[in-house]
């Protein structure tokens, strides 16, 4: 019989924790998450009217409103990102082939994939390859803060809002921020056949240190 409490380790964990609980959840008892607000050192608790347990409809937003607040106030997603494309979650998709936060959010899924990619100051991707047989390949527009674009055997490119680089299929590259800047770009999925992408090992630190 499992009979751990997982309430006894919650005052272990010293990190900020957001929790939301919508009035009209009738999966989660609301006791639960007023017992683990009170219980986590750091966290902060709202509850969302008429929401229930997956946020659906209008609470959605609400529930997105709060979670973009909260990673302000705890210096995750600072002002000065974009405000008509949204920031996003946690990339989960790709996050590993990353040096620090990324945040991804999809814009479009349908005829051509497109992604908004955020990343925090010093975080940038391995150098990758986007395979395909015919057409295929890339396309960024940098659209808040500043970061870099480089290709195997080219100097970095700085990048700033409204530049936009091509980058065609099967072209070793890496991209991310500056290390004193946030940066956001919209990545454009060009379609292709038999596209994939591969990862190849992140530019060494110090290579990186001297970019300016």
């Amino acid at each position: 019989m499992w009979d751990y409490d997982v309430y006894e380790d919650m005052p272990k964990y010293s990190k900020p924790i957001l929790i939301l609980h919508g009035d009209k959840d009738f999966i989660v008892p609301i006791e639960y998450s007023q017992r683990a607000a009170k219980t986590y050192p750091d966290s902060e608790f709202h509850v969302i009217k008429d929401g229930d347990h997956g946020f659906q409809g209008a609470t959605f937003e609400q529930a997105i409103g709060y979670i973009k607040a909260y990673f302000r106030k705890i210096n995750l997603l600072p002002e000065g990102l974009s405000k008509i494309i949204p920031v996003g979650t946690p990339n989960t998709i790709a996050g590993e082939h990353f040096t620090g936060k990324s945040f991804l959010a999809p814009v479009s899924t349908q005829q051509v994939g497109i992604f908004n990619v955020t990343f925090e100051p010093g975080s940038y991707n391995e150098w990758h390859i986007h395979h395909a047989a015919k057409d295929g390949g890339q396309i960024l527009i940098a659209i808040s803060g500043r970061g870099w674009y480089q290709e195997e055997g080219q100097e970095p490119r700085e990048l700033k809002p409204g530049d936009v680089v091509n980058i065609p299929a099967n072209v070793k590259h890496w991209h991310g921020a500056a290390k004193d800047s946030w940066f956001q770009h919209v990545a454009l999925e060009v379609p292709g056949e038999d596209t994939s992408t591969t990862w190849h090992g992140f530019l060494p630190a110090e290579e990186y240190e001297k970019l300016k």
